[in-house]
């Protein structure tokens, strides 16, 4: 049974992995989607076998033959890995660049908003600045600034209404990156930092588990037939009589172990 759920275990999370990393590399090379998508294809169903082939006939293999399956495998999961990170970074941009294009439009708001509401205070202090007594004068100023006044004060309203729903977008946009969001404000750091530590974290686990996977199956399988073919033969006795064969039971046990 166990043998079973790790062959299905293996294969989902091979699948998997395969699948966003032949995407994702599709993602960093656009310009030839199709071809990336089949080399990929072919290059990690390639990897599970080199790894089951150098696993199993680890000890009839050339010292070459070890060290080339070695470095290959380890390409291979380094380019699965980076196909990984661009698939999970792209998703995560493109949740994130509504984001940043909120954070800009308020950031020039807020600057044109200061802009406006300098003028206004310059104009202010003009006003102001008129002896009291000067009433006629005084009035002849606000007059003049008054069109000009009423077009500031305008779109000041208008900003702050802008600002308002803007807010709310962005308020929206961070549910969906909520943890994110979270984690970014536990630890002191951006956003796009703590998104980035997560993908790699995710890297670092996702296609080497796969090939370890691969890897212990093979090894439970051969253990497996040593077991069945030992059931099948009778263990013979030394010439002291001693038994000189191992027992089906034996290999089972330390299946199990």
């Amino acid at each position: 049974m166990i043998v079973w759920v790790a062959i299905i275990t293996t294969a989902a999370i091979s699948i998997t992995a395969a699948y966003f990393s032949i995407y994702g590399l599709a993602l960093i090379f656009a310009g030839a989607f199709i071809p990336v998508i089949i080399m990929g294809g072919v290059l990690e169903a390639g990897k599970m076998v080199l790894t089951s082939i150098t696993y199993r006939y680890w000890d009839m293999m050339r010292m070459s033959a070890r060290l080339y399956s070695i470095i290959a495998i380890l390409s291979l999961m380094a380019i699965t890995s980076g196909g990984v990170y661009g698939f999970l970074s792209a998703a995560y941009q493109t949740t994130q660049l509504p984001l940043l294009q909120v954070d800009k439009k308020l950031e020039l708001l807020l600057i044109e908003q200061s802009t406006k509401q300098d003028r206004l205070d310059r104009m202010d202090a003009i006003i102001d600045g008129i002896n009291a007594d000067y009433i006629t004068k005084r009035m002849e100023e606000r007059t003049q600034q008054a069109s000009e006044r009423k077009k500031l004060t305008a779109r000041l309203n208008d900003i702050d209404v802008q600002v308002i729903e803007l807010n709310a977008s962005k308020f929206e946009i961070e549910a969906h990156i909520g943890p994110i969001v979270y984690i970014s404000e536990v630890f002191d750091i951006p956003s796009s930092n703590a998104a980035n530590y997560l993908i790699l974290l995710l890297v670092l686990v996702f296609d080497p588990l796969a090939v370890m996977l691969t890897i212990h199956i093979n090894m439970i399988l051969q253990i497996s037939k040593k077991a069945l073919n030992v059931g099948t033969e009778q263990p013979t006795n030394d010439v002291n009589g001693v038994n000189g064969g191992t027992t089906r039971q034996e290999l089972l046990n330390g299946l199990r172990s």
